[in-house]
């Protein structure tokens, strides 16, 4: 569907009243042409060995919630309202990241091997997890919730019993539970790092 929206906008089209049987659509096929972008066309986050095998993604995009607080020095994210708000390590497709590398350079590195080109997200929150352990809503210290983990009871949705009210609304939570506070320089020295090992996006 997309595409079709975006061939549409590249047809110079002219609406004329015809009379009273309404509009007419004159299309000329010729007009303002030009090729679309391959970089409009692409998958998010995973795509494994096997498909990029077969089928060529112009880019893959690693990006969405899990990486609006993403650590990239411990490869730690913390899952928000998606899970609990659990910190946890941030595997690409992997059972684990092999030491000295990050979910981004797995990420990257079977892009490279494919062709396909990365479009990655850089964070710029000024918190960022501290640990691949831990929760923000933990019941011990700030009370009953409205849901808990069944995997980890001790991790609450930050939703008071009525499972309407915030918990943050009605208490002082810390976000040093699991965060720690970060500046801009954190994302500097990832993008550093990233030069360093793959040189610069041309």
């Amino acid at each position: 569907m997309f595409r079709h929206l975006l061939l549409a906008t590249s047809i110079c089209g002219i609406l004329t009243l015809n009379g009273a049987s309404g509009l007419a659509l004159a299309v000329d096929a010729n007009a303002a042409r030009h090729p679309i972008s391959p970089y409009v066309y692409g998958i998010n986050w995973y795509a494994d060995t096997g498909l990029g095998s077969v089928m060529h993604l112009p880019l893959r995009r690693w990006g969405g919630d899990n990486t609006t607080t993403y650590n990239w020095q411990l490869d730690a994210t913390n899952s928000s309202a998606d899970w609990y708000f659990e910190n946890g390590p941030q595997y690409d497709g992997v059972s684990a990241t092999p030491p000295g590398q990050n979910s981004f350079q797995i990420f990257h590195e079977t892009n490279l091997k494919y062709g396909t080109l990365s479009l990655g997200t850089i964070s710029l929150m000024d918190w960022t997890p501290k640990s691949t352990t831990g929760c923000s809503f933990n019941v011990a210290k700030y009370g009953a919730q409205f849901a808990t983990d069944p995997y980890n009871p001790a991790c609450g949705d930050g939703l008071l019993p009525d499972g309407q009210t915030p918990l943050v609304s009605v208490a002082h939570t810390d976000p040093s539970d699991t965060y720690q506070p970060v500046d801009e320089t954190f994302a500097q020295a990832w993008m550093r790092s990233l030069i360093a090992t793959y040189g610069t996006s041309t």
